[in-house]
């Protein structure tokens, strides 16, 4: 019987749980990247027609101003953020970060040669609220 009892006491005992380990600390997060002033998309090729049409994003030109890639949109058809783009500010173009390098008011109409010079790999423009300037945004690969 106290053979039994004995037996009973070591199936009913408690085995002592091997110690805690604790997790290894997780690694810091990296800081927050650059901020992004302003993200869009290319909806359209073609002249005035294309960016007439209104579909929201960046149409690109027809052809090349100075050399560059040029992306107009309609202050109201989401151009507004490209006013308040100021130099180093990024843009996120189809998945590209791009930097602001320079930018020009000129006024609306103006021949191509008044985005001459500008520092950057494209151009995007919009007009102001006055309509009666444009405001090209020279931009270039981050």
């Amino acid at each position: 019987a106290a053979q039994a009892a004995a037996q009973a006491a070591q199936r009913t005992a408690k085995v002592a749980a091997p110690p805690r380990i604790a997790p290894p600390p997780a690694p810091p997060k990296p800081p927050p990247g650059p901020t992004i002033a302003w993200s869009t998309t290319v909806v359209d090729t073609g002249g005035q027609d294309a960016v007439n049409r209104c579909l929201g994003g960046l149409t690109h030109w027809f052809e090349d101003v100075d050399g560059k890639p040029y992306y107009p949109i309609h202050r109201a058809c989401g151009g507004m953020p490209v006013l308040a783009l100021r130099l180093g500010d990024r843009v996120r173009i189809d998945g590209t970060v791009w930097i602001v390098t320079d930018r020009r008011d000129v006024p609306k109409g103006s021949r191509y040669d008044a985005a001459a010079g500008l520092d950057g790999q494209i151009l995007v423009q919009t007009c102001l609220r006055d309509d009666a300037t444009m405001r090209i945004v020279a931009l270039t690969a981050a």
